[in-house]
């Protein structure tokens, strides 16, 4: 399940990347102040691409709160609960490294000898 709203997912950032490209450019007429498009109330949120690219991205944003409770949920191990098994189980303990003195000799003359 998780694999298949991830797929979905990408699929629907594909598309609103896609319709927000196909949506009209909105001229601003001057850079004081709006255009006369927009003072007259043209309602360009009610075009279809634009709903598309609501729509898309309302499921991206709910299906990403849905994967990160899905995860969080899927995944109830913790540190804590790992040493608390160490200090049971000695065994599981990491081992200490032999002393100096017994370690074998080391031969310290030449190596050509």
């Amino acid at each position: 399940m998780f694999t298949v709203i991830t797929v979905l997912q990408v699929i629907a950032a594909i598309m609103v990347v896609g319709f927000i490209l196909l949506q009209p450019a909105k001229n601003s007429g001057s850079a004081f102040g709006p255009s006369e498009q927009s003072l007259t109330g043209n309602s360009a949120g009610t075009s279809a691409p634009f709903k598309l690219t609501m729509m898309a991205a309302a499921f991206i944003a709910l299906s990403s709160l849905f994967l990160s409770w899905y995860h969080i949920n899927s995944s109830k191990t913790s540190v804590v609960d790992e040493l608390s098994e160490i200090s049971i189980n000695p065994d599981m303990a990491p081992s200490v490294p032999p002393a100096a003195e017994t370690l074998p000799p080391q031969n310290e003359g030449n190596p050509a000898e």
